[in-house]
């Protein structure tokens, strides 16, 4: 995404800059990204402020302490959203802020109407005054960078307003020439009356018809104002139907551009006790230093192994839902050995599965977080993790606590990292993977923390819509896959209203979720234990 600031007052009042920089710097020193012209502004210092992007999101900086005005309201330092208009300095340079995808035009009809009416408001003139230059940069940009379906918007609501400004003088017309043609026939009525004594009679009945017709006149013109009224509130509904079928295409770019950074790698491992409180073992190694396996594949494992304690890796997905560090994900992602087939007989055999490693990699933060478990829900797959942050700024994802969200065939948005530490590599430049592969990497573990070293931790995001919703369960055709588990389900107005928790393999269009009231109870519970 790229950053794109509209100049709201100045000379320079209407122009769009689209920035590659990070930070961008705005000052009125010719060394600035953004220059201010310091003959418009003398308050505005060499060096005033800066946007710089951190974990896909713009946080707008006061450098030089002159004050920063955002949507009315003073601040220091805050992170900047699509539409957002600042201030800098008392009295100073007014901008809108907004981001585009790379080389692709970055104004809608919306965007267009919505900075031509922040500038006019800028220019704090007289409201004839305020109106011209609304105009003036409308079609301005109307022209110059609107898309193709805005600028045929426009011409549509165009010609529907010119068909109905033509239509209302017609009408006056042809009431005006009605008019002129009754007077003229009751002039040759008199004339005739006159000169061929015309009966009381007959001069009544043709003014009648005279009456008959000015009556038809005016239903026609009563007909037309009608249809004008009709035509307005088709026009209105079409520009709703516009508006939302832009805030539905924009819905996906908002939400991830606002909580992906939210959205972390759980990896652990697990170990086995015996009876006695010894470790299980790898039985034995190869020549290669690997365990040594049985037929089917599997490590031969025995408490009195020679090898080292035999762990079992695994890993999964969790998303911030506090500042304090609280993360949700499910059960099983904390509990790994439930469920699992291949542990039923040792666990049935009296072995207790032991945690020995539990963290989390958060985009952005290129370390791992040591992860401690909170509490787990008896009554669902959902989970509560901890993890310190050490104040990281790291978005917060809030969970639906209406219960109202989840609607079948409404569009959802699931964020999650399917296949683990594989798929991030997968998605790697071909130059860093090959530079990860020759470096002397013992395990995954290590892997994860070089990957989260080069800032390579980002979620998978896939799209669907919801199929069916049930009390205990979510169903939806978003794709995952393992190492998805504890993902978050967001609605379009960027609430969690599901924890996905488990696919079937069998039929990639069926995925299920636990409804996020599940991780509501469990919050709850937890505070009140505290």
């Amino acid at each position: 995404m790229q950053p794109a600031l509209i100049q709201l007052s100045g000379p320079n009042r209407g122009q769009v800059e689209v920035f590659d920089e990070d930070p961008i710097r705005i000052g009125t020193d010719s060394s600035n990204d953004l220059v201010v012209d310091p003959g418009a502004y003398p308050v505005v210092a060499p060096f005033l402020a800066e946007i710089r992007r951190e974990a896909g999101n713009f946080l707008l900086t006061d450098i030089a302490g002159a004050g920063v005005w955002v949507n009315d309201q003073k601040v220091s330092e805050t992170f900047l959203a699509p539409g957002d208009s600042f201030q800098l300095g008392q009295n100073g340079p007014q901008f809108r802020f907004r981001t585009c995808r790379d080389n692709e035009e970055c104004k809608t009809l919306r965007l267009i109407v919505a900075d031509s009416r922040a500038i006019a408001r800028a220019e704090q003139a007289a409201p004839l005054v305020s109106a011209t230059t609304f105009l003036r940069f409308l079609v301005r940009d109307l022209v110059r960078e609107a898309s193709w379906g805005a600028r045929v918007t426009a011409a549509a609501i165009f010609l529907v307003t010119l068909t109905l400004a033509a239509g209302v003088p017609f009408a006056m017309y042809s009431g005006y020439r009605t008019s002129q043609e009754t007077r003229q026939a009751v002039g040759a009525l008199r004339l005739s009356l006159k000169e061929e004594r015309i009966s009381r009679d007959g001069l009544a009945t043709r003014l009648e018809a005279e009456r008959e017709r000015i009556g038809r006149q005016q239903e026609a013109v009563a007909t037309l104002q009608k249809e004008r009224e009709r035509l307005l509130g088709a026009l209105q509904q079409t520009e709703s139907k516009l508006h939302l079928r832009e805030a539905e295409e924009r819905a996906g770019e908002r939400l991830i551009a606002r909580f992906a950074g939210g959205v972390a790698l759980v990896q652990g491992a697990l170990s086995l006790v015996d009876p006695q409180g010894h470790p299980v073992r790898y039985a034995a190694l190869d020549d290669d230093g690997q365990p040594r396996r049985d037929p089917s594949g599997r490590p031969l494992l025995s408490p009195d192994g020679k090898g080292p304690v035999a762990t079992m890796p695994f890993s999964g997905t969790a998303f911030l839902v506090s500042r304090d560090g609280l993360f949700v994900t499910n059960r099983h992602v904390v509990e790994p050995w439930r469920g699992d087939e291949s542990l039923e007989g040792l666990l049935a055999a009296g072995y207790t599965p032991r945690m020995t490693s539990l963290r989390a990699f958060v985009p952005g933060i290129r370390v791992a977080v040591p992860l401690t478990v909170v509490r787990v829900s008896d009554d669902a797959d959902v989970a509560l993790i901890r993890g310190d942050l050490k104040g990281a700024r790291v978005p917060v994802l809030a969970l639906d606590h209406s219960g109202r969200g989840p609607v079948p065939g409404r569009p959802v948005l699931l964020m999650g990292y399917p296949r683990g530490l594989e798929a991030l590599m997968a998605r790697a430049d071909p130059a860093t993977v090959q530079r990860l592969m020759a470096e002397d990497i013992p395990d995954e573990y290590a892997l994860a923390d070089r990957i989260a070293a080069l800032d390579l931790i980002r979620p998978s995001i896939t799209q669907g819509l919801l199929a069916d919703v049930q009390p205990h369960q979510v169903t939806y055709d978003a794709l995952t896959t393992g190492g998805g588990s504890g993902g978050p389900v967001l609605s379009t107005d960027g609430k969690v209203i599901a924890i996905n928790y488990a696919v079937l393999q069998q039929f990639a269009g069926s995925n299920f979720g636990i409804p996020a009231r599940f991780a509501v109870s469990l919050l709850e519970t937890s505070k009140r234990s505290q």
